[in-house]
């Protein structure tokens, strides 16, 4: 490898045989790692945990993410004996409840919930099995820049050296920490989670999402026959001067479809808090560094898409090196594609954030959706990827 004129960084190509680390091994790390191992690199994940633990999340993945795992081949080997999911039911802060049916693509897939532990390990054997070196329970406690690309040192004062690095290692990442590439992480907005048995069971294969007067939601996947993961998203405020059961229960009551559906919450369920619902990152790619999933940014996930997210990041990385010979114009590629994606999503988030704490403007959209079932699909299918915003929100009105 020949060094650039007028400085001495080493100009990387992407036709040659890099040494690649990737810290965190989460949907995006590991998708990373797949797809590079693919393309003839040596990869190495380091992933801080010495097991792979159930992460707290929606645990939903859309119909657009299992098309995505499906072109690379491995929607059979990650997703065999997950569920489907087939659709949302909407409640609006009045209860007007809109079931919504996702829209039939050529693909014609459904969703999926799935157990995000099985889900992680699994890509994770993926990835090993492509001949990436994973290097469970390594935590990297300094990262700095060197000519010949970036030195690691973990925990244990190991120290490695690779051409080419990227982050994944989440919305609260290490990495923009240490290289100042985190901008802001917001703490306004808690979820708190849990898994609950159904006691009347309501469109067992279809997720929900139920509003409340205040702009606080309550989201839910049926995993299994027995299982039903639950979210509910709070102003910190309100967290802080609340018992955790108390304030669920509060706010599931307001909902009959809730109350038939639960009950209540037991004291004895375990609850966990989730924050930050929100995270800005500066930089994103370039210098022989990409950030992926998570860590290169993160919203509010009121449409339950972060397990998709982290996998398209990765596909975006991927597309981009193999567009490009050289790294560094391949980065800027990456950068400008994420960034284009992420635009709309966050003029979408926004957009739902701003509906759903004013209630009339939820009552006038439910109303307009609940009319004919084929704009009510047309609204899931934004949610669930199948439609950009623009394209979703034309398809609707002219429906």
């Amino acid at each position: 490898m020949s060094g650039k004129s007028g400085d001495q960084r080493v100009r990387f190509l992407m036709s040659e045989n890099l040494k690649i680390g990737i810290i965190g091994g989460g949907p995006s790390g590991s998708m990373s790692a797949i797809l590079l191992a693919k393309k003839g690199h040596q990869v190495t994940i380091f992933e801080k945990r010495q097991t792979i633990n159930r992460k707290l999340c929606g645990e939903y993945l859309c119909p657009q993410g299992v098309e995505l795992l499906e072109k690379h081949q491995l929607k059979e080997k990650i997703c065999h004996e997950f569920l489907p999911l087939n659709g949302m039911v909407l409640s609006s802060p009045q209860g007007i409840v809109v079931e919504c049916t996702f829209p039939e693509t050529k693909q014609k897939w459904n969703g999926i919930s799935l157990n995000r532990q099985i889900f992680d390990q699994r890509l994770l054997n993926e990835a090993h099995e492509n001949n990436v070196e994973i290097k469970y329970g390594s935590n990297i406690k300094s990262i700095s820049k060197t000519t010949n690309g970036w030195s690691l040192g973990s925990e244990n004062f190991e120290f490695f050296d690779f051409d080419f690095l990227i982050a994944a290692d989440g919305k609260v990442s290490s990495v923009a920490k240490m290289l100042s590439h985190s901008a802001k992480l917001d703490t306004s907005r808690v979820a708190i989670h849990c898994y609950l048995p159904r006691k009347k069971f309501f469109n067992l294969r279809f997720g929900e999402m139920h509003i409340f007067n205040d702009g606080s939601y309550c989201g839910i996947d049926p995993i299994n026959d027995d299982e039903v993961n639950v979210s509910f998203v709070f102003n910190v405020e309100k967290v802080k001067s609340n018992n955790l059961h108390q304030l669920c229960n509060q706010y599931l009551f307001q909902s009959k479809r809730l109350v038939e559906m639960f009950g209540e919450i037991p004291s004895d369920a375990e609850m966990k808090t989730i924050t930050p619902l929100k995270n800005v990152n500066t930089f994103i790619a370039g210098n022989a560094l990409a950030y992926v999933g998570d860590a290169s940014g993160f919203i509010d996930p009121l449409t339950g898409e972060g397990i998709y997210n982290a996998l398209l990041s990765a596909d975006i990385l991927v597309s981009a090196l193999s567009a490009e010979e050289d790294l560094e114009i391949a980065l800027k590629l990456y950068k400008k594609n994420k960034n284009k994606i992420q635009f709309q999503k966050k003029i979408l988030n926004h957009a739902f954030q701003f509906v759903i704490r004013r209630p009339k403007i939820c009552w006038l959209i439910a109303l307009f959706i609940q009319k004919k079932k084929v704009r009510a699909d047309l609204f899931v299918g934004i949610i669930g990827n199948i439609y950009s915003p623009f394209h979703g929100f034309i398809k609707m009105i002219m429906a």
